[in-house]
C-alpha cells in the first residue's frame, strides 16, 4: 500500500511534474535511489529540476506515511494533520526542500486518504 499511496500522492499533488517525467520515471523515483543524469543536448530535455522536486516529494511523502502509521499505532485518533505537523517540526531529520504549501498538501492528502472508509 505504501508504494501505491506514494504514487497516488505524487500524481495528485504534482500532476504536471509527473506528466513531464512520465509514469515509469515516477515509479523509479518512489522505488528508491535515483541517479540523475543531466541532458547534454539533442532530444534530451533537461528535467533535472523536476526530477529533484519529485525525489524530495517522494522522500517527504515516505516520512509522512511513517509518522502517520506511528501515530495511528499509538492512538487511532492521534494521526491528525496537526500532530503530524508537530512531529515534523520536532524532527530535524525531516528537513526536505519542498514548499510549505506542498508539504501541507501532502500531509492533508495522506490523512484524508487514510480516513476514507475503505482504508479504515
Amino acid at each position: 500500500m505504501s508504494t501505491n499511496l506514494k504514487y497516488d500522492t505524487l500524481k495528485t499533488i504534482f500532476p504536471g511534474e509527473c506528466s513531464v517525467v512520465g509514469e515509469a520515471n515516477v515509479n523509479n523515483i518512489i522505488s528508491g535511489p535515483v541517479e540523475s543524469i543531466r541532458a547534454t543536448g539533442g532530444s534530451n530535455l533537461d528535467i533535472s529540476q523536476i526530477v529533484s522536486i519529485l525525489i524530495n516529494a517522494a522522500a517527504f511523502t515516505d516520512a509522512i506515511i511513517n509518522i502517520y502509521n506511528f501515530l495511528k499505532e499509538k492512538d487511532e485518533n492521534s494521526a491528525t494533520v496537526n500532530n503530524i505537523s508537530i512531529n515534523i517540526i520536532n524532527n530535524p531529520q525531516i528537513n526536505i526542500e519542498l514548499s510549505e504549501i506542498k508539504k501541507e498538501k501532502i500531509i492533508r492528502y495522506i490523512v484524508d486518504i487514510n480516513r476514507q472508509p475503505e482504508n479504515i
